[in-house]
């Protein structure tokens, strides 16, 4: 799979974003269980909270597609953008919003949204440790994910 220098680049860059992905999936899928638990908040479970949500909202789930298709295109396209061009996507084509996205090369864009305690600015070696960090973190994060998900199956007991 990783023969191919270009392709194995995407691939590193597929494994950090999925990475991510299952971290902020495993913290959306602990905390609000934890809080309603403990009586702090009354939330859903995780698998039923679009339920809930779609049931009890009055934005049309048509447009609460629509406007995560384009918000989410845009995101990828300005990701895909980046992996092709690192730091291109620091231009402030968007509102000025843009500005902040320069980062420390590909995959980790920085500034106030993604970097807000300024992990990145210390010295190289702390990055790079950080950097193997997230992959572990992530890769943990994914099968914990995958529990989660295996345990809201439904399973044939015996009696």
């Amino acid at each position: 799979l990783g023969s191919d220098p270009d392709t194995l680049k995407w691939f590193v860059q597929a494994e950090i974003f999925h990475g991510r992905w299952a971290m902020t999936a495993t913290a959306g899928i602990l905390v609000p269980g934890i809080a309603t638990k403990s009586g702090a908040v009354d939330i859903p479970e995780w698998y039923d909270a679009g339920k809930v949500f779609v049931e009890n909202s009055e934005i049309p789930f048509g447009a609460l597609l629509m406007a995560q298709l384009l918000l989410m295109g845009w995101a990828e396209a300005k990701r895909y953008y980046d992996f092709l061009k690192p730091g291109s996507q620091a231009d402030g084509s968007f509102f000025g919003v843009t500005d902040n996205f320069a980062g420390n090369g590909n995959g980790y864009p920085g500034g106030l949204f993604f970097d807000p305690f300024g992990l990145s600015k210390g010295s190289p070696e702390k990055l790079k440790d950080y950097k193997v960090k997230e992959i572990k973190n992530g890769g943990w994060r994914w099968w914990r994910w995958q529990g989660s998900l295996r345990n809201t199956q439904p399973r044939e007991r015996d009696p």
